[in-house]
C-alpha cells in the first residue's frame, strides 16, 4: 500500500462469524476491497484567505453515497476531512487507508489514561490478533525526526500494519438489527504531519489538534443592546 494515496477509501465485504453488529473478523480485511474513489460524481474545488478546500462525492451504490470535503489550512498543518455518508449497505465496511513510510516498531493510541503502544507487524499470535484495535482522538506512528497522526472526532476502531494505518468509519452489520447504523452520517477526520516523535504532550502538537477537533471553539455574534447569557459559562453585558 506504501506507492497509494493518502485517505484510500475502501469497503470491505464484513460477514463476522456472530454478533455481526459488532465484531469485526482478520478474513473481512483480507478481501479485495473496492475502491469508494473509483466512482466519483462530482468535484469542486473553493478557496479563501484561510483555507483551500476540496469537495468530492462518491457513489457508493444505487442506495448509498459519501461526500468529502478536505481542507488545507492557512494557518495549521492539519489536514481536514469532513464527511457526510448516506450508508444503506449490507454487511459492508468502509474505512480510510493512510500509507506511510515511516521506520518504527510500533504504533501509538490515544487511550483513557494516556497512550498505549503496540507493534505494527504481526509476528505472534498476540500481534496477529491486534488486526483491529481501539483508540480515542488519535493513532500515531513516528520515528527519529517525523510523525504521522490521524485524529478523529467520533470513529475509534484503527489498524495499523506494515506501512498502512487504517481509520474504520462504518460497518453494515444486520444481527441483531439488521437497520443498525443505515442511515445519513456526518464526522470528521484528521491528518497531521509532526516533526518529533510522539513523547510528551507539547511537543508536537498532536494532543492539542486532537482536542481542538473534538472540542472546536465556537464564535456566537449577541446583541449589542441586551444582555446575553451563555449556560455555564460567561455573562456578556453591553
Amino acid at each position: 500500500m506504501c506507492g497509494a494515496p493518502l485517505n484510500s477509501l475502501v469497503m470491505y465485504n464484513d460477514v463476522p462469524f456472530f454478533w455481526d453488529n459488532w465484531d469485526i473478523c482478520h478474513h473481512s480485511l483480507d478481501t479485495v476491497p473496492i475502491r469508494i474513489q473509483d466512482n466519483l460524481v462530482a468535484f469542486t474545488p473553493t478557496k479563501s484567505e484561510t483555507e483551500i478546500s476540496l469537495t468530492f462525492e462518491f457513489k457508493i451504490s444505487e442506495k448509498s453515497s459519501l461526500k468529502q470535503r478536505i481542507i488545507f489550512y492557512s494557518d495549521s498543518p492539519r489536514i481536514d476531512f469532513r464527511t457526510e455518508v448516506e450508508w444503506f449497505e449490507r454487511k459492508k465496511f468502509l474505512k480510510a487507508l493512510f500509507p506511510v513510510n515511516l521506520v518504527s516498531d510500533y504504533a501509538s493510541f490515544e487511550c483513557g489514561s494516556g497512550l498505549i503502544r503496540r507493534p505494527r507487524h504481526a509476528n505472534t499470535e498476540w500481534d496477529q490478533a491486534r488486526y483491529e484495535v481501539c483508540g480515542h482522538r488519535f493513532c500515531d506512528v513516528s520515528e527519529a525526526g517525523f510523525g504521522v497522526a490521524v485524529l478523529n472526532d467520533c470513529k475509534f476502531g484503527y489498524s495499523v500494519r506494515d506501512n498502512t494505518i487504517g481509520l474504520s468509519l462504518l460497518k453494515a452489520g444486520e444481527f441483531p438489527w439488521e437497520m443498525t447504523d443505515k442511515c445519513k452520517h456526518e464526522f470528521t477526520y484528521s491528518l497531521l504531519c509532526h516533526e518529533r516523535p510522539l513523547t510528551e504532550p507539547d511537543d508536537n502538537g498532536v494532543f492539542e489538534h486532537a482536542m481542538y477537533l473534538n472540542s472546536p471553539i465556537w464564535a456566537v455574534t449577541c446583541p449589542s443592546s441586551s444582555e446575553v447569557t451563555l449556560p455555564s459559562l460567561v455573562q456578556v453585558s453591553p
